[in-house]
């Protein structure tokens, strides 16, 4: 969740939205826990380090789309079986950037 509460880090009343929504979301879902002892041992952890192959692993493990504005990460998850998207293709695409 640390990764997504980076996504949400805007100015104003549009951080207090974000933040409240996500908010939401947390109290409705089940976080996996991953201990830094098993992401180490994922292979995307020499070129990426801890927190991305905690991400790959979890994603992989429980086969859930990846939303990250992370580019080496999302090259790859991509080039796996992981579904990801990057945030900042979806903030080009609609003209946000």
């Amino acid at each position: 969740m640390n990764e997504v509460g980076n996504l949400t880090d805007l100015d104003g009343e549009e951080r207090q939205t974000a933040r409240k929504i996500l908010k939401q979301f947390i109290h409705q879902v089940t976080e996996p826990e991953m201990l830094s002892s098993v992401a180490s041992e994922h292979r995307f952890y020499p070129y990426l380090g801890i927190t991305d192959a905690a991400i790959a692993s979890v994603a992989q493990e429980y086969d859930c789309l990846v939303l990250t504005d992370d580019l080496p990460l999302y090259v790859r998850l991509s080039a796996t079986d992981v579904s990801a998207i990057n945030y900042t293709h979806l903030r080009v695409r609609f003209g946000i950037v």
